[in-house]
């Protein structure tokens, strides 16, 4: 379980693991790719071991990442994940698109650890595997539960999740995304037309079907060879299997669950060209749409709304904040930093600038609707004001609309705090409502 000090390093250490392109130390990606295409690695049995070897080692660090010795401190540090994945992103730079499809699986992989383990502690998507194996309270008080919960509950999330991603390494898919060798290059981010959807569906699904059968058939001889039980072991591939088929199936709880994941994954680390930071705020539109064509489930949309909000972790909010002394309204800065926010469009933040200097101070506040400039309302009312102290001024600017912007953001660009401090904006965020115990 890691400590403030380890947090940066081992979510630096599963991104290499994921998807390092260093030749020295392959990542999950680069065996994945050579698997499929070499079968000389595949009949000498060289490949599938090290892939193994690699994504269990991915597993033991996101259980590091991720849990902690409470309910709260498990919900503080995937806030911290996940807000440190959208800060790295660098969303200005052209390379955006290339840098969130390395992060993107990560992202998802903790969305869908956290929000599924949500759902339990309520008595949510509990089929016969999860009632058998999950873990709520007890694992924060018995080690052996702790041991269940990582290898019953956290693997076959990052098996299955992982190496759908992976999937798309195969050269076939490839191809549909960059283009062949006697074709011209291709932009693999672009809008795919419906049938190249439809192809590269096919070929990424059986792909990813043939990987991840092949590697739990090696992963039960390594485990029973380690005195893991036959059925203990069958379950978990069972399991592990019918995920995929299940994120794709909105019928159940288990399946919007597993789906949302994905979805918002793909919303607030966008894999499309000229992405913006105000558009993945856009995540719940996305989530809405689903529900009303029926392929997503209307009470899981709803509590994933409530545990996550409309404002991703990380996010740079601009609020109007009144001096308590002399009642002088400032525009400050802040940054999305917990889970379940008291409203949707409500997020909670860490206030980082006093009289809009940057400030060290400690100053945690929920930042409401009526004072969020992200909201049109909130903006337009505080840009009267700007305009008549600043008429003269806009009057000559050549461009008034974003000089207004300017003095007025709707919404700011964290990396401008964290680059030139070290802090931690995720430290002594309360969760107490979620205090229990096992008994």
């Amino acid at each position: 379980m890691a400590s403030n000090n380890t947090f940066n390093s081992v979510l630096r250490s599963i991104l290499q693991l994921y998807s390092s392109s260093n030749t020295r130390r392959p990542s999950l990606i680069m065996q994945v790719g050579k698997y499929f295409v070499s079968e000389d690695l595949k009949k000498e049995n060289v490949i599938l071991p090290t892939i193994y070897n690699t994504i269990e080692s991915i597993a033991d660090k996101i259980t590091i990442l991720l849990e902690a010795e409470t309910r709260p401190d498990c919900l503080n540090r995937a806030s911290r994940a996940m807000g440190s994945l959208y800060l790295l992103s660098p969303f200005d730079d052209l390379h955006v698109a290339k840098v969130n499809k390395r992060y993107k699986p990560i992202y998802r992989l903790i969305v869908a650890i956290r929000f599924l383990d949500e759902m339990l502690f309520q008595d949510r998507c509990k089929s016969g595997y999860l009632k058998q194996y999950w873990r709520g309270y007890e694992r924060f008080e018995s080690k052996d539960d702790f041991i269940q919960f990582k290898e019953m509950f956290i693997k076959p999330l990052v098996y299955s999740i992982l190496i759908e991603s992976a999937a798309f390494e195969h050269p076939d898919a490839e191809n549909i995304l960059k283009g062949t060798k006697d074709e011209k290059i291709l932009d693999e981010f672009r809008t795919l037309q419906p049938s190249d959807r439809v192809a590269l569906s096919r070929v990424t699904g059986k792909a990813q079907s043939e990987l991840l059968t092949e590697l739990l058939a090696y992963r039960r001889m390594e485990r029973i060879n380690n005195s893991e039980t036959p059925q203990v072991n069958d379950d978990f591939n069972a399991y592990c299997k019918s995920l995929y088929s299940l994120s794709r199936d909105s019928s159940n709880e288990l399946g919007s669950t597993l789906k949302i994941a994905s979805i918002y994954a793909s919303a607030v680390l966008p894999t499309k060209l000229n992405p913006s930071r105000k558009s993945t705020v856009e995540a719940f539109k996305f989530l809405s749409l689903h529900v009303e064509k029926g392929k997503l489930s209307k009470n899981i949309a709803t509590s994933f709304m409530r545990m996550f909000g409309i404002f991703p972790q990380g996010f740079g909010v601009t609020c109007a904040v009144e001096n308590i002394s002399n009642k002088q309204v400032t525009i400050e800065k802040a940054i999305v930093n917990k889970l379940y926010p008291s409203e949707p469009t409500s997020p909670h933040c860490r206030v980082v600038t006093r009289f809009n200097e940057f400030d060290r101070g400690f100053r945690d506040q929920v930042v409401k609707r009526n004072v969020n400039l992200f909201f049109k309302a909130v903006f337009d009312e505080h840009s009267r004001t700007v305009v008549r102290r600043m008429a003269s001024t806009l009057e000559q600017a050549e461009n008034a609309d974003e000089l207004l912007e300017k003095l007025l953001p709707r919404l700011w660009e964290p990396h401008e705090y964290f680059g030139t401090r070290e802090v931690n904006i995720w430290n002594n965020v309360s969760y107490d409502e979620f205090k229990e115990s096992a008994a």
